[in-house]
């Protein structure tokens, strides 16, 4: 994930130094450890490893879990960054237009419901919207 790095102390200076990653380990506060021990979460700190990303005129730090720097080299986050538009801006599509977060009901089988029929509903209307796109290419060329 991408860290905002106006909301840690660790990302921040991990940001104004000069290394291509960290390890750092996140240790949860007063007030995280209640609301986890109210949902039987874990409370024990997190290992995450940080990831500088150089882009032109700025710089973005990632965190992930993925520690093997042998199968994972820094290098190849920066490509994976670039990748990610498409999927942020899916998400957001979900969000806004979709409402994806809106159910209809409180039970784990009502959420599963809308989750499902909202995914589908969004990929017909897609395809339809797709389907419409390469009629006009085809009439038209």
């Amino acid at each position: 994930m991408r860290a905002k790095i106006n909301r840690g102390k660790q990302y921040k200076a991990f940001a104004d130094s000069v290394k291509k990653q960290a390890i750092i380990t996140l240790t949860p506060n007063k007030k995280s450890i209640e609301q986890c021990k109210e949902k039987g979460l874990p409370i024990q700190p997190l290992k995450l490893r940080l990831i500088r990303v150089e882009l032109e005129g700025d710089v973005e730090v990632l965190i992930t879990n993925l520690m093997d720097e042998q199968a994972f080299p820094a290098q190849v986050f920066k490509e994976l960054y670039h990748l990610r538009w498409g999927v942020e801006e899916n998400y957001k599509r979900l969000k806004q237009w979709v409402e994806i977060e809106n159910f209809s009901g409180k039970s784990a089988l009502s959420v599963k419901q809308d989750f499902y029929a909202k995914v589908l509903t969004s990929n017909l209307t897609a395809m339809v919207a797709n389907a419409f796109l390469l009629y006009f290419k085809l009439a038209y060329y």
